[in-house]
């Protein structure tokens, strides 16, 4: 299937307990909901267990973490006119948080790429990456652990390496974004830029200081 240009997502009544390095939250649906989204940045803007975080963390870590789910019957989820199962779409979304199985390793951030990119042989360099994503010459040999604020931009560029087409972040707060502070927005540039579908939940306040 070519890259995701229209994702599509119908759930009935189901409460998600939704993780990230930061936050843990009970959130969740009381009642039919659709939302539909084209390649491009989506701020989800609500509280904490407003909704908002569960439809990112459902998207991207359904079938990493089956049992913080519980749903009154399965999603319907669609990707360009084309059912597929949430553990069918799984291949196509990566959760832009260290609780994610691909950012669990180890390994220096240039290798994680480099092993991405043999594997989808997009023909791209790991230099043309590493300067697509902003990555600093100095943190790009070292694992995600130690990448500072650059985190969010090196767990996207080894998303990209792998191919990935929807990028789902976990919920923020004010505090939460201001620790990222500016390197965030280069990066939902350059998403949207390659035609990217981006998940953004956001709590009221983080949301009036995004630019």
């Amino acid at each position: 299937m070519k890259s995701v240009q229209l994702l599509e997502l119908t759930l009935k009544r189901g409460r998600v307990l939704c993780k990230s390095v930061y936050y843990t939250a009970s959130d969740g649906f009381d009642g039919e909901f659709h939302c539909a989204f084209a390649p491009g940045v989506h701020r989800l803007v609500g509280d904490i267990d407003s909704g908002v975080w569960a439809v990112s963390y459902l998207l991207s870590m359904y079938c990493h973490t089956p049992k913080y789910f519980s749903l009154s019957e399965p999603p319907t989820v669609t990707v360009n006119g084309n059912t597929l199962s949430l553990e069918e779409f799984a291949r196509f979304a990566c959760y832009l948080d260290r609780s994610y199985p691909l950012f669990a390793k180890t390994a220096p951030v240039c290798r994680l790429i480099q092993n991405g990119l043999r594997r989808t042989r997009s023909g791209q360099s790991l230099e043309e990456v590493q300067a697509l994503f902003g990555i600093s010459p100095e943190r790009f040999d070292r694992p995600l652990t130690d990448m500072g604020n650059e985190l969010p931009q090196a767990m996207a560029a080894v998303a990209y390496s792998q191919g990935k087409d929807v990028f789902c972040f976990p919920w923020m707060s004010e505090k939460r974004l201001a620790e990222i502070g500016e390197k965030l927005p280069p990066l939902l540039g350059t998403l949207d830029r390659l035609g990217k579908i981006v998940l953004l939940p956001l709590g009221p306040q983080a949301e009036k200081r995004l630019p």
